[in-house]
């Protein structure tokens, strides 16, 4: 007997894969991920500290800002790497390209931001599925509620940005709500709460519609007179709404000063030291509306957009989402008419916020979208403007790029 125990034992063995992929789930509203472990560059012992340093942006050197994303609570991640108080994380929403070249979903966070599937099984009910380039259509799901305002839950007072995800309790409507499942990471149990209808959205299976949403959303996470939602590197959350004063007000908050971190020098703000900073940055703006609205987009740098979208062909109209790319930079048309677009305009050019603004205010001598249009096709050097309509640089191509082209792919598959 005790040899057929042992034949058994090692049968079961065999049927485990020995590269199983372990999964987790985010148990933070919003968490940093960083391009390499924080723990090892600055040791064990300082890791939270290390994260809570965090800049906003890269300052005057412009080296690379540790930031790469952000996740969003109820999402979830392949387990990689696991260290004492970091996990390396895959992230199945995005992919965006290395300084190789190479396309890449890995980043680090801390473990306390994360949790082990294994070990919240009870709860597992109430996780949507993740949203990955190999299973677009769960961006439609009817059984799941995005986020696009910002959400105070009442019973555990959390603060939840745009762009996360709930299953929903229940598919009937009552008195303009929306019931949720909201799992309980620490105790393991499930709650439920109602959303106003207008707080989130299920997929649009209509093109069109995603775009006007995709629009919509975008409008409502720009800055106003009113408030600020800052420029952050890395940045894809939006859990308030943000600065209840003058932009100018918010600016003048947001001082800049100096540090060095791990050598390297970035910019950071008085802003009470919030961590983890909320705000988007260019290319995480279009990823988070994108993916609200149900649009199957899935790129986090310019250089990769580039190569997954089509390029507007000759003759071919521009339309409301289509997106412009200078070097280093993204863009989305808002308004064709009005030669509106919108952006996360970063701290060197005097803005630091997501805004909506004129083309004449963002290139000089290009007004129209037809003079974009002309432009795009000559090599001529053109000058990107400051707060102060100076120029602060200098770059030759302007891409076009059709925002419609994200469904050919699902389409062709």
């Amino acid at each position: 007997m005790p040899g057929r125990t042992f034949i058994i034992v090692l049968f079961i063995f065999f049927l485990i894969p020995i590269n199983a992929v372990r999964h987790g789930v985010v148990v933070v509203p919003v968490a940093d991920v960083v391009t390499a472990s924080l723990g090892e560059q600055f040791g064990s012992d300082n890791v939270e500290e290390a994260y809570a340093q965090l800049a906003y942006a890269p300052g005057s050197t412009y080296a690379t800002c540790p930031r790469l994303h952000q996740l969003l609570f109820n999402e979830t991640v392949e387990i990689v790497e696991e260290r004492d108080k970091e996990y390396k994380v895959g992230i199945m929403n995005t992919f965006w390209y290395n300084l190789a070249k190479k396309k890449e979903t890995r980043g680090w966070t801390q473990r306390s931001n994360i949790r082990p599937l294994e070990e919240i099984i009870s709860v597992r009910h109430a996780i949507p599925a993740p949203i990955t380039p190999n299973n677009p259509k769960i961006l439609l799901s009817p059984q799941i509620a995005t986020l696009v305002r910002p959400l105070c839950e009442p019973i555990g007072k959390e603060r939840f940005s745009v762009g996360t995800r709930f299953i929903i309790a229940r598919p009937e409507e009552s008195a303009g709500e929306i019931r949720v499942l909201i799992p309980d990471y620490t105790d393991t149990t499930v709650r439920t709460t109602d959303i106003p209808k207008g707080a989130c959205i299920l997929g649009s299976n209509d093109q069109t519609n995603a775009l006007n949403l995709f629009i919509k959303y975008l409008r409502c996470w720009c800055s106003t007179p009113h408030h600020l939602v800052p420029y952050v590197w890395g940045g894809l959350s939006l859990t308030h709404d943000a600065c209840r004063e003058s932009s100018q007000e918010a600016k003048n908050r947001f001082e800049e000063h100096e540090v060095l971190f791990g050598g390297t020098t970035v910019t950071r703000h008085s802003d009470g030291d919030t961590h983890p900073k909320i705000g988007f940055d260019c290319s995480g703006l279009v990823l988070r509306a994108a993916q609200a609205s149900g649009i199957p987009y899935f790129f986090k740098n310019t250089t990769l957009v580039q190569n997954e979208l089509r390029k507007r062909e000759e003759d071919e109209q521009l339309e409301r989402g289509d997106l412009i790319v200078i070097p280093g930079h993204v863009m989305i048309v808002s308004d064709v008419e009005k030669n509106l677009l919108i952006d996360a305009c970063g701290y060197m050019h005097g803005y630091g916020c997501v805004r909506e603004i004129e083309l004449s205010k963002v290139f000089r001598s290009i007004r129209t979208y037809d003079e974009l249009i002309a432009q795009s096709k000559t090599s001529s050097e053109k000058e990107f403007l400051d707060i102060d309509y100076r120029t602060s640089k200098h770059f030759v191509s302007i891409t076009l790029l059709k925002m419609r082209s994200t469904w050919d792919k699902i389409s062709d598959s």
